[in-house]
C-alpha cells in the first residue's frame, strides 16, 4: 500500500490496513455524490426532496422495487413510513399498483420524482466520469471490487443475524 491521507486519517506502507482508514475513507468519500446532486436539485427545483430520496426516486426510476430500495437503506419502519409520506406529499412518488416487496408497497416516480431522478442520474454520472479520470482502469476495478467485497460482507452478516433471531 502506498503512503496517502485521505481527511484527517493517513494510509502508510503496510501489509495490514490500519483499523480507521476504510471506514474513515468511506465517511470522507461518501459526500462527493451528494453534493453534486443537491447541486443539480436548484435546476430541478428539487431542494425540498428528503434525505434519503434521491436514493428513492433514482432507484425507482431505474427499475428498482421501493421494498429492494428501502431493504438496502436498512432504514427502520418509522423512517421508512416517514419518508414514503413526505415523499408522496411533496409530489415526488404515488403509489403503484404492484405488489409489496419486502413489505414495501409498490411505487412509483411522478414528473416530478422523474425530473428528481433525472437530476441524481446526471450527477451521478459526473461523478463517475471524474472517478474514472482519477483512476487508471486497474486501480476502477480494484476500487469496485472492494466496494462490492464490502456489500457482500454486509449481506452475509444480515443472513446470519436475520437467522440468529
Amino acid at each position: 500500500m502506498r503512503n496517502a491521507s485521505v481527511g484527517t486519517f493517513s494510509v502508510v506502507e503496510s501489509e495490514e490496513l490500519d483499523a480507521s482508514v476504510v471506514p474513515a475513507s468511506l465517511r470522507a468519500a461518501r459526500g462527493s455524490y451528494a453534493r453534486f446532486i443537491r447541486h443539480n436539485f436548484a435546476h430541478a427545483k428539487c431542494e425540498d426532496l428528503p434525505r434519503n430520496g434521491p436514493y428513492v426516486v433514482g432507484g425507482l426510476a431505474n427499475g428498482v422495487s421501493a421494498g429492494q430500495l428501502f431493504r438496502e437503506m436498512g432504514l427502520r419502519e418509522e423512517a421508512r413510513i416517514r419518508l414514503v409520506e413526505t415523499l408522496i406529499e411533496r409530489g415526488y412518488v404515488a403509489f403503484g399498483e404492484g405488489p409489496l416487496t419486502h413489505g414495501v408497497p409498490d411505487l412509483v416516480n411522478t414528473t416530478r420524482g422523474e425530473a428528481a431522478a433525472h437530476a441524481v442520474g446526471e450527477a451521478v454520472h459526473e461523478v463517475n466520469d471524474l472517478l474514472a479520470q482519477s483512476l487508471s482502469n486497474e486501480q476502477l476495478e480494484g476500487f469496485l471490487a472492494g466496494l462490492e467485497a464490502l456489500c457482500e460482507i454486509k449481506e452475509e452478516f444480515e443472513e446470519r443475524h436475520h437467522h440468529n433471531h
